[in-house]
């Protein structure tokens, strides 16, 4: 039996790949610029829904889903597609302005679109996602047919360079087809930080067991040297 001493080991510790997960846990994280971009209000009080001209969003809600998958969180959902006797892509989706400091920005999100159907059904389209800052598309994806009782599931992100002041975040959903039931659009842990203030990502429980395990063997590696 030994007892590990952290405060003992802690200078060789700095200078070991283990040494530097650790300091990178423990990495201060900075505030999101974007409110309520978990909706964890329930509301999308914080935000402003939008349509395209040619375009509904159905009845925008919060609801718990599965934006990540394993994940069950409130996100905020929607109907979308065009209207009726009319061209082209039709949706709309949300905005909301922030205050940047200027620098590096980046800006990210969790989408997905469920087909609430049985087996032997389809949709041609589940939904175009599209990020958008100060009007400019930054980033998209193209969901395109979906199964019915599949969810598709992506990430959208953006890391580049914003003026000082204040700035629009925009997400837009479209789908070249009139409104359908039972598909619905989601989205979630809507975000941007500043450079510096970029999250640092949570080990997954693996990770940590490995890091217990490190921290055992570098104390009785150094318990032995002595």
């Amino acid at each position: 039996m030994f007892v590990c001493n952290l405060r003992s080991f802690l200078p060789s510790l700095r200078n070991t790949a283990l040494g530097a997960v650790l300091m990178t846990m423990s990495a201060a994280t900075g505030a999101n610029l974007i409110i309520d971009g978990d909706f964890a209000s329930g509301t999308l009080d914080a935000w402003t829904t939008f349509t395209t001209d040619n375009g509904t969003i159905g009845t925008p809600l919060v609801r718990p889903f599965e934006t990540i998958e394993g994940v069950v969180s409130d996100a905020a959902s929607f109907n979308v597609g065009r209207l009726p006797n009319t061209e082209g892509e039709g949706g709309g989706g949300i905005f909301q302005e922030f205050t940047f400091g200027g620098g590096t920005l980046t800006a990210s999100m969790d989408v997905a679109s469920f087909l609430d159907a049985g087996p032997g059904t389809a949709n041609t389209n589940a939904g175009i996602f599209s990020l958008l800052l100060n009007g400019i598309v930054v980033d998209s994806i193209d969901f395109g047919r979906i199964e019915g009782g599949e969810i598709l599931r992506s990430h959208l992100q953006f890391t580049g360079a914003l003026d000082v002041g204040e700035s629009e975040l925009r997400v837009l959903i479209t789908r070249p087809f009139v409104q359908p039931s039972g598909l619905r659009q989601y989205v979630d842990n809507i975000a941007v930080f500043q450079e510096s203030d970029v999250p640092v990502p949570v080990p997954a429980p693996g990770t940590l067991a490995l890091l217990g395990i490190g921290l055992a063997g570098l104390a009785l590696t150094r318990r032995r040297k002595r």
